[in-house]
């Protein structure tokens, strides 16, 4: 970093202003963004919820639905073994101590026998005798049996029209057409899971977390018939609110309602003959919103004490920073000037090498760096390693990979110069990311090489010639 950078310092004071600024601005934006997160959230539960309740339901109704048709099917086979044994023991009709005998053996509460005019002529029940199909909205169901004796009918569970007992019937003609058999059952296990089953309670045992509630209306009377909490919201609330407000009965809606001083969101959808609506208080809402504004408020003063105390340290380390990135630029330009390339190789599995050069090491490389990567650049230098040198340069790696120092003189395939000697040392440095970083240095010693090669030469003839001169005196002087 230059004198010049430091040259412009900023007052402390100015900086801590415009931190403030920031802060409350984030502070305020944060608030901002809380508030309209918050809304969306609840949006996006409400309809979650609405989704699963809506899923529950339909659930339970085709269950409901199923097990009502499999009731069906059973007593209409009940109807018809009952219609061929009194066929068989035609004395039993009117015996209504077998009639009862044959009703427990089939598992059935009321066994009637009916005449070909509609009538109860007999049955486990005395009482019912003279009902007819014209009785009754119950018994009018089975009045097309009249008109076909092959029709066999198996009626919904509802009251009966003698008693108001709730009760499924089914009827058969007899095998030989001379009367008709009604058999009907009250299904307590089967009233029991369709009470359990029902949307009032569904919503009453609804899992819901604090803040939430859910209530159930009844779209002819706008009343509540069910709630998860029947304290939080009265029916004078959801009445005005479901009788006001518009909704697609497609989807989803949402909006926002004001009772007693409070205000809340709610989420509604039509399912079936209620409208469910799930309900949050909107001082929940602000409560959840305070607290991570609080936190941010406190984090960005936590933050602000950092930056203050960071920025009253700054001054008193730029100059120590300054003054070695100096030292590290006049140490490149004096390696540069003695024709020493910088160069740094970074290693790690699974990826490949990269390589980073300075300019003179880019110049020695006979390339320009600034139209390649770092993968090509190391590609450029490795691929030209001549072949017979590539094990003393993988030798020489390992030892910097192992933490040592190591120099290695090899040739290597110049794109101008062809074959040329060159000197590389350097070491190495595991990085966090369990990478390695090789720095060092790189000169083209072809000349020196040439004159190490030429000062072997003369020494080895200055040395030849020596030995022969010695022989030739030791020669001369035994002659």
């Amino acid at each position: 970093m230059d004198k010049k950078v430091f040259s412009s310092k900023l007052r402390i004071e100015q900086v801590v202003l415009v931190v403030c600024i920031i802060m409350l601005l984030a502070i305020i934006l944060q608030s901002g963004i809380t508030g309209l997160l918050a809304k969306s959230n609840v949006e996006k539960s409400g309809t979650m919820l609405l989704n699963q309740i809506e899923s529950v339901i339909n659930d339970n109704s085709s269950r409901e639905d199923s097990h009502t048709e499999e009731l069906k099917e059973t007593y209409v086979s009940y109807a018809k073994t009952i219609a061929y044994i009194l066929a068989l023991n035609p004395d039993a009709v009117y015996d209504i101590t077998e009639l009862k005998n044959i009703a427990e053996l089939q598992h059935v509460d009321e066994v009637h026998i009916f005449d070909t005019e509609g009538t109860i002529i007999s049955g486990t029940e005395p009482k019912y005798y003279g009902y007819s199909f014209d009785s009754g909205e119950q018994m009018g169901f089975f009045k097309p049996m009249l008109n076909d004796k092959n029709l066999t009918l198996a009626q919904d569970i509802m009251p009966n029209t003698a008693e108001g007992k709730s009760m499924m019937y089914t009827m058969v003609w007899s095998p030989d057409n001379n009367f008709m058999v009604e058999v009907g059952v009250e299904p307590h296990r089967f009233l029991s899971e369709v009470e359990e089953n029902s949307i009032e309670n569904v919503i009453r045992h609804i899992p819901v977390v604090p803040g939430y509630d859910i209530y159930a209306v009844d779209l002819s009377t706008y009343e509540i018939v069910s709630s998860t909490n029947e304290l939080v919201l009265d029916s004078s609330l959801i009445s005005g609110f479901a009788g006001s407000m518009s909704y697609d009965e497609s989807g989803s809606n949402f909006g926002r309602i004001r009772h007693k001083g409070e205000e809340y969101y709610a989420s509604y959808r039509k399912i079936g003959n209620y409208m469910i609506a799930t309900v949050y208080s909107m001082n929940e809402s602000s409560v959840s919103r305070f607290v991570p504004v609080v936190i941010m408020a406190l984090f960005m003063g936590l933050a602000g004490l950092v930056i203050f105390r960071l920025f009253s340290r700054l001054y008193k380390v730029n100059e120590e920073e300054a003054r070695q990135v100096q030292l590290i630029r006049e140490y490149s330009r004096t390696m540069s000037s003695a024709g020493f390339g910088m160069w740094h190789i970074i290693l790690k599995d699974g990826e490949a090498p990269r390589m980073q050069v300075n300019g003179k090491m880019a110049e020695l490389l006979g390339i320009e760096p600034s139209g390649m990567t770092e993968e090509q650049i190391y590609d450029s230098w490795y691929e030209r390693v001549s072949p017979e040198a590539l094990d003393s340069v993988s030798k020489s790696v390992e030892e910097m990979l192992s933490g040592h120092f190591s120099e290695n003189t090899y040739r290597w395939n110049h794109p101008e110069k062809g074959l040329i000697d060159v000197r590389c040392g350097g070491t190495s440095e595991k990085k966090d990311d369990d990478s390695f970083v090789l720095s060092g240095y790189h000169a083209d010693v072809t000349n020196l090489v040439i004159e190490e090669q030429n000062q072997k030469t003369a020494l080895s003839e200055a040395k030849e010639a020596a030995e022969a001169a010695d022989k030739a005196k030791s020669a001369f002087l035994f002659n």
